[in-house]
């Protein structure tokens, strides 16, 4: 095989990924779904989930170099391949034990005219969960609710809706990883933060939920 050089200047940084398996996860749990027509108008679906997830004999490789752990509390391991800190038994990270949700809809004829009205909620729940794997940090429960009413013929149709009616501001997601600016040297030439050596810690990304969205769709066939 002929493997081409590379011809420009250094190359700056050099990563490498390995992937390790860094244990067990124990999880159960039960699901429910399912609708029931009150009328021939009106109907109600719901769903409804819990799960019991921890972890087994689990050494976590993402607690190293962390401000997160608190050494009195998880034991710190090592084996021949990575330092990791033990975390069998607790609960796996970002897993709510709950979470459900409840869509109640109703439509009916308008005028008599082949015109068809109708308007649907969609209540979604979902109970807190840890955001690491050393259960330092908790999220809140969130709830959110989607509104929407809309009018409708065979050829077209219009609705209006409201996603995220009581503009919760929970945020919708959250990311470990490496934070560069943290415990490490500043360059007294311009100030700033500069990462050297190891001593890299972990952080959070959050992504924020979308706020209150007010918004019309209408579509038309032909």
């Amino acid at each position: 095989w002929n493997v081409p050089t590379y011809q420009g200047p250094p190359v700056p940084f050099t990563t490498n990924r390995t992937a390790l398996n860094e244990g067990d996860i124990e999880m159960q749990g039960i699901e429910f779904e399912g609708t029931y027509r009150v009328s021939e108008n009106f109907s109600v679906r719901a769903t409804a989930s819990y799960l019991d997830a921890s972890y087994g004999d689990y050494c976590s490789i993402q607690l190293v170099d962390t401000t997160l752990i608190d050494e009195s509390e998880i034991t710190r391991s090592s084996n021949d391949a990575y330092d990791c800190y033990d975390v069998e038994g607790l609960d796996v990270a970002q897993q709510p034990a709950w979470s459900g949700s409840l869509s109640p809809s109703y439509n009916d004829e308008l005028g008599g005219n082949g015109l068809r009205w109708n308007t649907r909620a969609d209540i979604r729940y979902e109970s807190s969960e840890f955001l690491d794997q050393g259960n330092v940090m908790k999220s809140e429960a969130v709830t959110t609710v989607n509104v929407s009413a809309g009018i409708s013929s065979e050829s077209w149709d219009v609705t209006l809706y409201v996603n995220n009616l009581t503009d919760n501001d929970t945020p919708l997601r959250y990311a470990s990883a490496t934070d560069y600016s943290i415990d490490n040297s500043v360059d007294s030439t311009d100030g700033l933060l500069t990462a050297t050596g190891t001593d890299f810690d972990r952080n959070y990304y959050i992504t924020p939920r979308q706020q209150r969205t007010i918004g019309l769709r209408a579509s038309y066939n032909f």
